[in-house]
């Protein structure tokens, strides 16, 4: 350990981000002024770290905000994807005039381009309400279902939830709903086993299946829905 510290301190003076950033995990007293040098030698991770450490000691402060903004902003445009996600975020939830409805749906689709996929499930919910951006709902809709298609990761089941709880509530698209609450289903999606049940106990898009119902509300229980378990 003393011997990495060594390592990553000389090469932290010798200007090198990516050192003083692993450092700041090794020197954790340090660490926020080891982000800063980091950021400072165009490290993005060092810029993120040390955002959101500000946005949680300092959230509340106007000068920790812009500091914050500043910094996720910097790391954004250099092609770091947790920045814009974090960067969209801190726009959204911002109270009065520090909202910015615009900057964070800019935030969220460069994360998206980036291929951060919480910024997709965040920028595909702007265009569908058009927040930050006038309506689009069909752009959400392609863009939910690239996402869903992309890979197996909690994310990615998520994505198809969403989609499916789109196609679900109009009903000349009702039956596309069916396979993407099962996909998502397969990924634990607590809700869409949940919905899923529903679907074959009623038998709606779908031949009535008592016994896949009962499988489905049994696997949504598991998973934590209190109504599955009644």
């Amino acid at each position: 350990l003393q011997k990495s510290k060594r390592w990553y301190t000389k090469a932290c003076q010798a200007k090198s981000g990516a050192a003083c950033y692993h450092l700041a995990r090794l020197a954790p007293k340090r660490r926020e002024s080891l982000w800063r040098s980091g950021c400072r030698f165009a490290h993005w991770p060092a810029c993120t770290d040390l955002a959101v450490s500000l946005l949680k000691r300092d959230g509340q402060n106007e000068t920790g905000r812009q500091e914050a903004s500043r910094l996720l902003d910097q790391a954004c445009r250099g092609g770091h994807p947790l920045a814009c996600f974090n960067l969209g975020l801190s726009y959204a939830q911002s109270d009065g005039d520090t909202r910015d409805d615009l900057l964070s749906t800019k935030a969220y689709a460069r994360g998206c381009q980036l291929k951060e996929q919480r910024s997709c499930l965040h920028y595909a919910d702007a265009l569908r309400k058009g927040i930050g951006t006038s309506p689009q709902p069909q752009r959400a809709n392609d863009l939910l279902s690239k996402v869903c298609r992309a890979g197996q990761s909690p994310l990615h089941f998520q994505a198809c939830y969403n989609l499916a709880l789109i196609f679900e509530a109009q009903a000349a698209s009702r039956k596309q709903a069916l396979p993407l609450y099962q996909r998502a289903c397969t990924g634990n999606v607590a809700e869409a086993c949940y919905n899923l049940a529903g679907v074959y106990e009623e038998g709606n898009q779908t031949t009535p299946d008592k016994r896949k119902a009962n499988e489905l509300f049994a696997k949504a229980c598991r998973l934590g829905i209190q109504q599955a378990c009644e």
